[in-house]
C-alpha cells in the first residue's frame, strides 16, 4: 500500500480526520423534517482558496449504519447505481485504507474525467463509520472529501449519510457551472445510495 503519511495529513488541515457527530451538520427543524419526508438537504461549502466547487449532501436512510457502511466502503461498486459513474475499480486494499478509481461521465463536448483516490477508514466512537479520501492521481487538480455515515433515531436504526467533497477538475468549465452542476447532480446520487442499500442484501 502506498504512502498514506501526506494524505493524513491533508486530512488532518481539512478537519476531516476526527469523530463526527450528528449535531455538527447544524441541522434545524426543517430541514429534519425534510429529511424525515426522504428529501435530501444540499449545503453549499467553501472550496479550497475559492476555487473549484466544495459541496455537503446529507440523507437519512432506513436502514442501521452497518448496512450503509457495507455500501458506503465499497467504491468498487459505484458504476453499478451512482448517477454519471462510467467505471469503478477497487484497485488496492490494506488494513482500513484502498485506492479507488473512478470515470465520471461529463455531457458532451468536454471529455470524461478519471481520478484515482486514496480511501482511509475509521469507525467512529458513536457507532458511526467514515471514508475520507484524497486525491493520487487523475483529472483533477484537487479532490478531497468524506462519506460519513452516523447512527439516528432513538433506536439507531437508521443512519445520516453525510457526502463532503472539495474538488478541482482541470477543465475549462467555469467554477460557477461546475458549482450549478454539483447542486443539481447530488440529490440523485444520495438517493442512489439509499436505494442499493435497500436493495442489498
Amino acid at each position: 500500500m502506498r504512502s498514506l503519511v501526506i494524505p493524513l495529513l491533508a486530512l488532518g488541515m481539512l478537519g476531516l480526520e476526527g469523530s463526527a457527530r450528528a449535531e455538527e451538520f447544524a441541522l434545524d427543524a426543517e430541514q429534519r423534517e425534510r429529511l424525515a419526508a426522504g428529501e435530501v438537504i444540499v449545503q453549499p461549502l467553501e472550496p479550497t482558496d475559492g476555487v473549484g466547487v466544495a459541496t455537503r449532501g446529507i440523507a437519512l436512510v432506513p436502514a442501521p449504519p452497518e448496512r450503509v457502511w457495507r455500501v458506503v466502503r465499497d467504491c468498487g461498486e459505484q458504476a453499478q447505481f451512482m448517477p454519471r459513474v462510467k467505471e469503478s475499480a477497487q484497485l488496492e486494499r490494506d488494513d482500513g485504507s484502498s485506492v479507488c478509481r473512478t470515470v465520471m461521465d461529463v455531457p458532451f463536448p468536454f471529455p470524461d474525467l478519471f481520478v484515482e483516490l486514496l480511501s482511509v477508514e475509521q469507525t467512529l466512537p458513536d457507532g458511526g463509520f467514515r471514508r475520507h479520501w484524497t486525491l493520487l492521481n487523475g483529472d483533477f487538480e484537487r479532490n478531497q472529501g468524506a462519506w460519513t455515515v452516523l447512527p439516528w433515531g432513538e433506536d439507531a436504526q437508521q443512519a445520516l449519510l453525510v457526502y463532503e467533497s472539495d474538488a478541482k477538475p482541470k477543465t475549462i468549465v467555469p467554477d460557477f457551472i461546475l458549482r450549478a452542476a454539483q447542486r443539481e447532480t447530488l440529490p440523485g446520487g444520495m438517493r442512489a445510495m439509499r436505494l442499493r442499500v435497500e436493495e442489498r442484501p
